[in-house]
């Protein structure tokens, strides 16, 4: 006979009886979401093309002047580099991050003494981003000096 502790609770078994729904509905509600966000994003963003459409009209009826939309200038090339180094150097940064946890993640595992060595994979890569980051988009420290281009 078994004890009473032991058995089996109905609710509990109508639990797990939901996990397969549960681990269906997590991806379709991220689905959902983030296709919300998009959604939500580019209406707001109609909207303000729509409003500057509309001063463009009122501008060319009066015969002013036509106002540049807010975000078309393009940036200058300096501008660019820096935020090309900045994304090197951040995603550099958050890999090694990213390899120093899974590392120490699987080092604290038993029986997982090979396996944290996967954490060298993104580690290895961020230092690879990290140092493209700092030696390719270094700026020149003599004026006539260019810096290596890739």
């Amino acid at each position: 006979m078994i004890h009473p502790s032991l058995q089996a609770d109905p609710s509990l078994l109508a639990a797990f009886q939901l996990l397969p729904a549960i681990g269906l509905m997590i991806p379709v509600a991220c689905l959902a979401l983030s296709s919300l966000l998009i959604i939500v994003i580019l209406h707001y963003q109609n909207r303000e093309r729509e409003r500057w459409h509309a001063t463009v009209r009122l501008a060319l009826e009066k015969g002013v002047p036509i106002p540049a939309m807010t975000g078309s200038s393009t940036p200058s090339p300096e501008v660019i580099r820096e935020k090309q180094q900045l994304g090197f150097v951040v995603g550099g940064l958050v890999n090694i991050a990213i390899g120093i946890g899974v590392f120490a993640g699987l080092s604290s595992l038993e029986g997982a003494s090979q396996t944290r060595y996967f954490g060298l994979i993104p580690g290895l890569i961020g230092v690879a981003l990290l140092a493209c980051g700092l030696i390719f988009f270094r700026k020149p420290s003599i004026p006539g000096d260019q810096a290596p281009t890739l």
